[in-house]
């Protein structure tokens, strides 16, 4: 669905949303800042500079806040971001999906060393 300007009935296009290479998704690791010693494991299905698609074993409440930890696993880096939940949906017993907005707009380096290491499609977007 089309985001709406909140002074206008125009519509805005979307930021391009970028898959990562591997099927499988980026391995990430989450941690609630309700709750800083829990530590989730999932994958980043999508990523544009102000949002990300994350696939989670259990559901996280809408509004909460999150640090996430991308791991970079063929070269050992990891990339941080921090993101609130906007949206979730069971996908199916054990797999969750959680749509989140950045805190702030991911930076064009940190995109950029995401393409050059092979994380994401830089080619196109995610439909």
């Amino acid at each position: 669905m089309p985001e709406h300007s909140p002074n206008s009935r125009a519509t805005i296009p979307r930021r391009p949303r970028h898959r990562p290479l591997d099927s499988n998704g980026v391995p990430v690791s989450v941690r609630p800042a309700s709750d800083e010693s829990r530590l989730l494991r999932g994958h980043l299905k999508n990523l544009s500079r102000d949002g990300l698609l994350l696939l989670l074993g259990e559901p996280l409440l809408l509004g909460e806040q999150l640090d996430i930890q991308l791991h970079d696993t063929q070269h050992g880096d990891e990339f941080h971001l921090r993101a609130t939940v906007r949206w979730t949906r069971a996908d199916r017993p054990g797999r969750h999906s959680l749509g989140c907005q950045m805190d702030k707009p991911a930076d064009w380096a940190t995109l950029g060393e995401m393409f050059v290491r092979g994380l994401l499609d830089a080619d196109g977007p995610a439909d």
